[in-house]
């Protein structure tokens, strides 16, 4: 009786990113994978009246492999934030990472980067993650060093305020699963609010972003001396620049600018 109640109106599933061919492993495999595919086999019930995704690969990606309508794509924003650049010390440049500490999202790639970095360069992680994923690293050489450190996440609402002391955002996702390619994550928005360059990856999805609005990098290549390289070869009156070029795109990119995509998407 629910669902034909619920079908008086639009009923938007929110397909979000990519939920299949996300891991390799014997327990993803194993219980995982079998019960993502299971969740998949839903998504063309004719209750739905509109799907929704946060990147156009990944909406392409839904209607190439499922049959389905594509999806419309909102992405996965940052409400906007009104912050200052802060400025760039030439002598001590601040590199953050901020999220899940997901080995499989780069973040192994960035702490290799940072044993490459000249002295001028530190590299900050603000992360979440249990145990498992946190101790490979905090044993990597990189803190021993003193080049990468950790800091306390904050909750959701104060991320880009706490960004905004830093000055350059590593996305630096390699191509290892379908969301990695398809990337279009919530922690570049919160970069731009919090006024940060970006140093990111060949992600198809974030690019067009960077080099349009310049307000980072695009790294050539997927290796630790590659991402070293593009931050090595970075002046601060460049970094400066880039911050800047965050703020003037700040309101656009903001859930100011997306909000009234989401209401026309919805029907609303």
């Amino acid at each position: 009786e629910a669902i034909p109640a619920m079908a008086n109106g639009p009923v938007v599933l929110d397909l979000h990113e990519v939920y299949s061919g996300n891991g390799t492993g014997f327990v993803y495999n194993t219980l995982i994978a079998p019960y993502d595919d299971w969740l998949l086999t839903f998504i063309t019930s004719p209750v739905f009246t509109k799907h929704l995704t946060v990147a156009e690969g990944i909406a392409d990606l839904y209607r190439d492999q499922y049959g389905i309508e594509r999806p419309g794509v909102i992405r996965n924003i940052a409400p906007y934030e009104q912050l200052e650049p802060s400025p760039v010390d030439p002598d001590h440049i601040v590199l953050v990472h901020h999220g899940y500490a997901a080995v499989e999202r780069g973040i192994d790639i960035m702490l290799d980067a940072s044993l490459l970095l000249e002295p001028r360069f530190s590299l900050v992680l603000m992360v979440l993650g249990d145990e498992r994923s946190l101790a490979p690293l905090r044993a990597h050489p990189a803190i021993a060093a003193g080049r990468a450190v950790f800091r306390e996440p904050v909750g959701v609402t104060e991320v880009a305020r706490a960004l905004n002391d830093y000055d350059l955002e590593l996305i630096f996702f390699p191509p290892r699963f379908a969301n990695n390619i398809y990337a279009l994550p919530n922690k570049f928005f919160e970069a731009i609010q919090g006024r940060l360059g970006v140093v990111i990856g060949e992600s198809p999805e974030i690019v067009g972003f960077v080099r349009e609005r310049g307000f980072g990098a695009v790294v050539d290549g997927w290796t630790a001396s590659d991402l070293a390289a593009a931050i090595n070869s970075l002046t601060a009156e460049q970094i400066a620049d880039m911050k800047l070029a965050a703020d003037r795109a700040a309101l656009d990119l903001s859930t100011r600018g997306e909000g009234p995509r989401f209401l026309a998407e919805v029907g609303a």
